[in-house]
């Protein structure tokens, strides 16, 4: 299960105190929250229907994780995906959440009566890919949630992973969505090391470009149909690799 880290302990509390002052967790999301430029970032969705469209794209990066938010939207298709990498040494990705959980974190599936469909994997570039059919007839939509977890710590107690990936994708209102295009899509998802990581970052100019980096990436709304309200989720965990107690951040 995912789990946020409280201003409190862990990741946030050692950040404040480094800094030798209070942070927020809101201030400190900001902080680390940008804009990336189309050509950066790890995460891509390359399926042809989202190329002819801008992208809006977010990272948070910090000393002990990165995580990216993707949307992507083409000939009233639209996709949102999530993506979250542990930093080297000891430390891996605590994330737990059942396929259709991760569906519901997004907002356009929050609140929303849903008729689940078939479970499906796919081999893709990042190996197994599950997914899980579902409409909203509210929207008339037809979409399917998918999840990805990879790069496993072997010396982690808990041999968790140090990637992880899930994202869903809706056919444009009244369109249908056939296996085959689930399959195209997911494999379609790359995650890759950028050219220019760090030159990709981009705050629209002005100071307040990383709050609304933060803003594009968790959506306007509850009620929006885009944005991952819970971004960025603070997955990482510290780990003891010669056998000790496991502690979190």
């Amino acid at each position: 299960m995912m789990k946020r880290i409280s201003v409190t302990g862990g990741l946030v509390l050692t950040a404040a105190l480094l800094a030798g002052c209070a942070t927020s967790t809101s201030t400190y999301d900001e902080q680390h929250a940008s804009f990336l430029a189309p050509d950066a970032g790890y995460l891509s969705l390359t399926a042809q229907e989202f190329r002819s469209e801008p992208r809006r794209r977010v990272v948070f990066d910090e000393a002990w994780q990165r995580e990216e938010y993707a949307l992507y939207r083409g000939f009233g298709a639209q996709a949102e995906l999530f993506y979250s990498e542990a930093a080297a040494g000891t430390i891996a990705l605590e994330y737990g959440d059942p396929l259709t959980r991760s569906i519901d974190r997004w907002n356009i599936n929050r609140g929303q009566d849903k008729q689940w469909g078939a479970e499906g994997r796919v081999y893709s570039a990042l190996g197994d890919v599950f997914y899980r059919t579902y409409r909203l007839p509210a929207l008339d939509r037809a979409c399917a949630g998918f999840s990805a977890e990879w790069d496993y710590r072997a010396d982690d107690p808990f041999t968790r992973p140090s990637r992880v990936m899930f994202g869903y994708y809706c056919a444009a209102p009244g369109a249908p969505l056939a296996e085959e295009e689930i399959e195209r899509l997911i494999a379609s998802i790359r995650v890759d090391q950028p050219r220019r990581p760090d030159s990709g970052k981009i705050a629209n100019g002005d100071t307040n470009g990383h709050a609304a980096a933060l803003r594009v990436a968790r959506g306007p709304s509850p009620k929006a149909e885009t944005g991952l309200p819970d971004f960025p989720f603070y997955l990482a965990r510290y780990y003891n690799d010669y056998g000790g107690n496991n502690r979190q951040n």
